[in-house]
């Protein structure tokens, strides 16, 4: 577990020290919810879009100007779950009104069904031949032409490495890239749990974006829109709310 977390959060620095503040986050609120002198804290409901979008101002705006201005054609948004990659993205693909085709992979995702995928959502109709050793260039690029951005979501399962040899992953990304030199006005957002480290040589570079927990004042933002969500919301003092936000390290998922 801690191995995990120092992968997703892309760093070093969470030791023991750091995990137990975790727990003793959950401590704190498991106490709350046991004192007989107090109404009994309930779940709060998942957290909406409109809550996990406090505070991103500046996720969705690095979205937004990706997919707008010139620069590298490959964004990789990276952050633990529940974190807020999501919101952002659709926020700021919003906020540019581009034409955007998402498609979500799983742990079984192959690289013919994101293939496949893609060429559907143009409007074409390609004969599914599996398994493929390579992947037609100017058929990708015809697809990423006919829309602005596509979003790939929950990348990290397509560059699992007990997979990446095995697959023809590898062949699609190389493909993909080649393709996007061939469709000038396309750009690619991959969102994952985990930082991705791309087995091939990428010819171009990549703007990475990692999304992280939330400034202490937004934290207690949010928790205070959950709380009043809940059906039985306790009251808690200013200097809980902040301590609860510190131990959580602002992660929305966490607070909620």
């Amino acid at each position: 577990t801690l191995g995990n977390l120092q992968e997703s959060m892309e760093t070093s620095d969470i030791d023991n020290e750091g995990l137990g503040r975790l727990v003793r986050a959950r401590r704190v609120l498991r106490s709350r919810s046991t004192d007989s002198s107090r109404s009994r804290i309930t779940a709060a409901a998942p957290v909406s879009s409109s809550s996990t979008s406090i505070g991103r101002e500046k996720d969705k705006a690095h979205v937004r100007d990706f997919v707008t201005q010139d620069g590298p054609r490959l964004l990789v948004v990276s952050g633990l779950e529940g974190i807020g990659k999501t919101t952002s993205i659709a926020d700021g693909l919003a906020q540019s009104a581009l034409k955007t085709v998402r498609i979500q992979c799983h742990a079984g995702t192959s690289a013919d069904y994101l293939f496949e995928s893609l060429l559907r959502s143009a409007g074409r109709v390609h004969p599914s031949v599996a398994p493929r050793a390579e992947f037609p260039v100017r058929d990708l690029a015809d697809a990423l032409s006919a829309t602005r951005v596509l979003w790939i979501e929950d990348a990290h399962h397509l560059t699992d490495r007990r997979r990446w040899r095995t697959t023809q992953l590898g062949a699609l990304f190389r493909t993909m890239l080649e393709a996007l030199k061939l469709a000038p006005d396309t750009r690619v957002v991959m969102e994952s749990r985990f930082r991705l480290e791309f087995e091939i040589d990428l010819s171009q570079r990549i703007d990475r974006w990692s999304v992280r927990g939330l400034e202490a004042t937004d934290a207690v933002m949010l928790f205070d829109r959950e709380l009043r969500r809940s059906e039985q919301p306790q009251a808690f003092s200013q200097a809980e709310k902040l301590e609860i936000a510190r131990l959580v390290e602002g992660h929305p998922g966490m607070l909620s």
